[in-house]
């Protein structure tokens, strides 16, 4: 994963995150399941199947690999492609997947930005690679691509990878440059997973409240895309 240097909606909701003592729940549990409302993400989660879902994982505080399990579970099974849960994405090590197929499902995790596609585009003798929407595009940062060149006998073969962050920058540049509030963050995951969430500024923050992402939102703001002087949300 990329190092977050210069990569944030609800502050009013402040009250939202103290604590009430209900049953068996771990009180870092009413926390962030608190956060969770207040930024408006998984929704139904949070109002019908929180306490079902973390099973034995309740009585105990959360940790990032628990609350990973608790989103990820939640995104890709009841709340999967429903954008009323969540705008979310997630990658694991040892699963084969293109990034023609990644692209595929940044697309239908914003279907605002209409028909998302990955191509390479020519600029005198420079080729780079960019996400195009309809007229509009956004380079993938050339840190996170690499190049390979293989030989196979008398034939040469170059063989390019990109990285997810890579993937996930370049929609936020899409999603800045459309206007659109939300931008995907990097959730705090295990070094073997991805994981991406896409929230407004004031959800960001509120998230952050129960270390939610995988670096401080100062260090998420140029991966964001989100401008230096927008003020939080009151």
């Amino acid at each position: 994963m990329t190092s977050y240097s210069p990569r944030k909606s609800r502050i009013s909701a402040i009250h939202e995150l103290a604590p009430r003592r209900e049953g068996p729940l771990h009180v870092g549990w009413q926390r962030v399941r608190a956060a969770l409302r207040g930024a408006g993400v998984v929704p139904g989660l949070v109002s019908r199947s929180f306490h079902a879902r973390l099973g034995p994982h309740a009585r105990l505080c959360p940790t990032p690999e628990a609350m990973l399990e608790l989103v990820d579970g939640y995104l890709l099974g009841e709340g999967l492609g429903r954008t009323s849960e969540g705008r979310y994405l997630s990658h694991r090590d040892g699963v084969r997947e293109s990034a023609r197929r990644i692209v595929a499902r940044l697309r239908a995790a914003v279907p605002e930005l209409g028909m998302l596609t990955l191509a390479d585009e020519s600029a005198g003798s420079r080729t780079r690679l960019v996400l195009r929407a309809v007229g509009v595009c956004a380079p993938v940062p050339t840190e996170e691509i690499e190049v390979e060149r293989l030989e196979v006998g008398q034939t040469r073969y170059v063989q390019r990878t990109v990285t997810v962050d890579g993937l996930v920058e370049a929609t936020n540049e899409l999603l800045a440059v459309r206007g659109l509030p939300f931008r995907f963050l990097p959730l705090s995951t295990p070094d073997d997973v991805d994981a991406y969430l896409a929230v407004d500024r004031a959800g960001a923050e509120i998230l952050e409240q129960v270390r939610f992402w995988a670096a401080p939102l100062d260090e998420l703001r140029a991966f964001a895309r989100w401008p230096e002087d927008t003020a939080a949300v009151a």
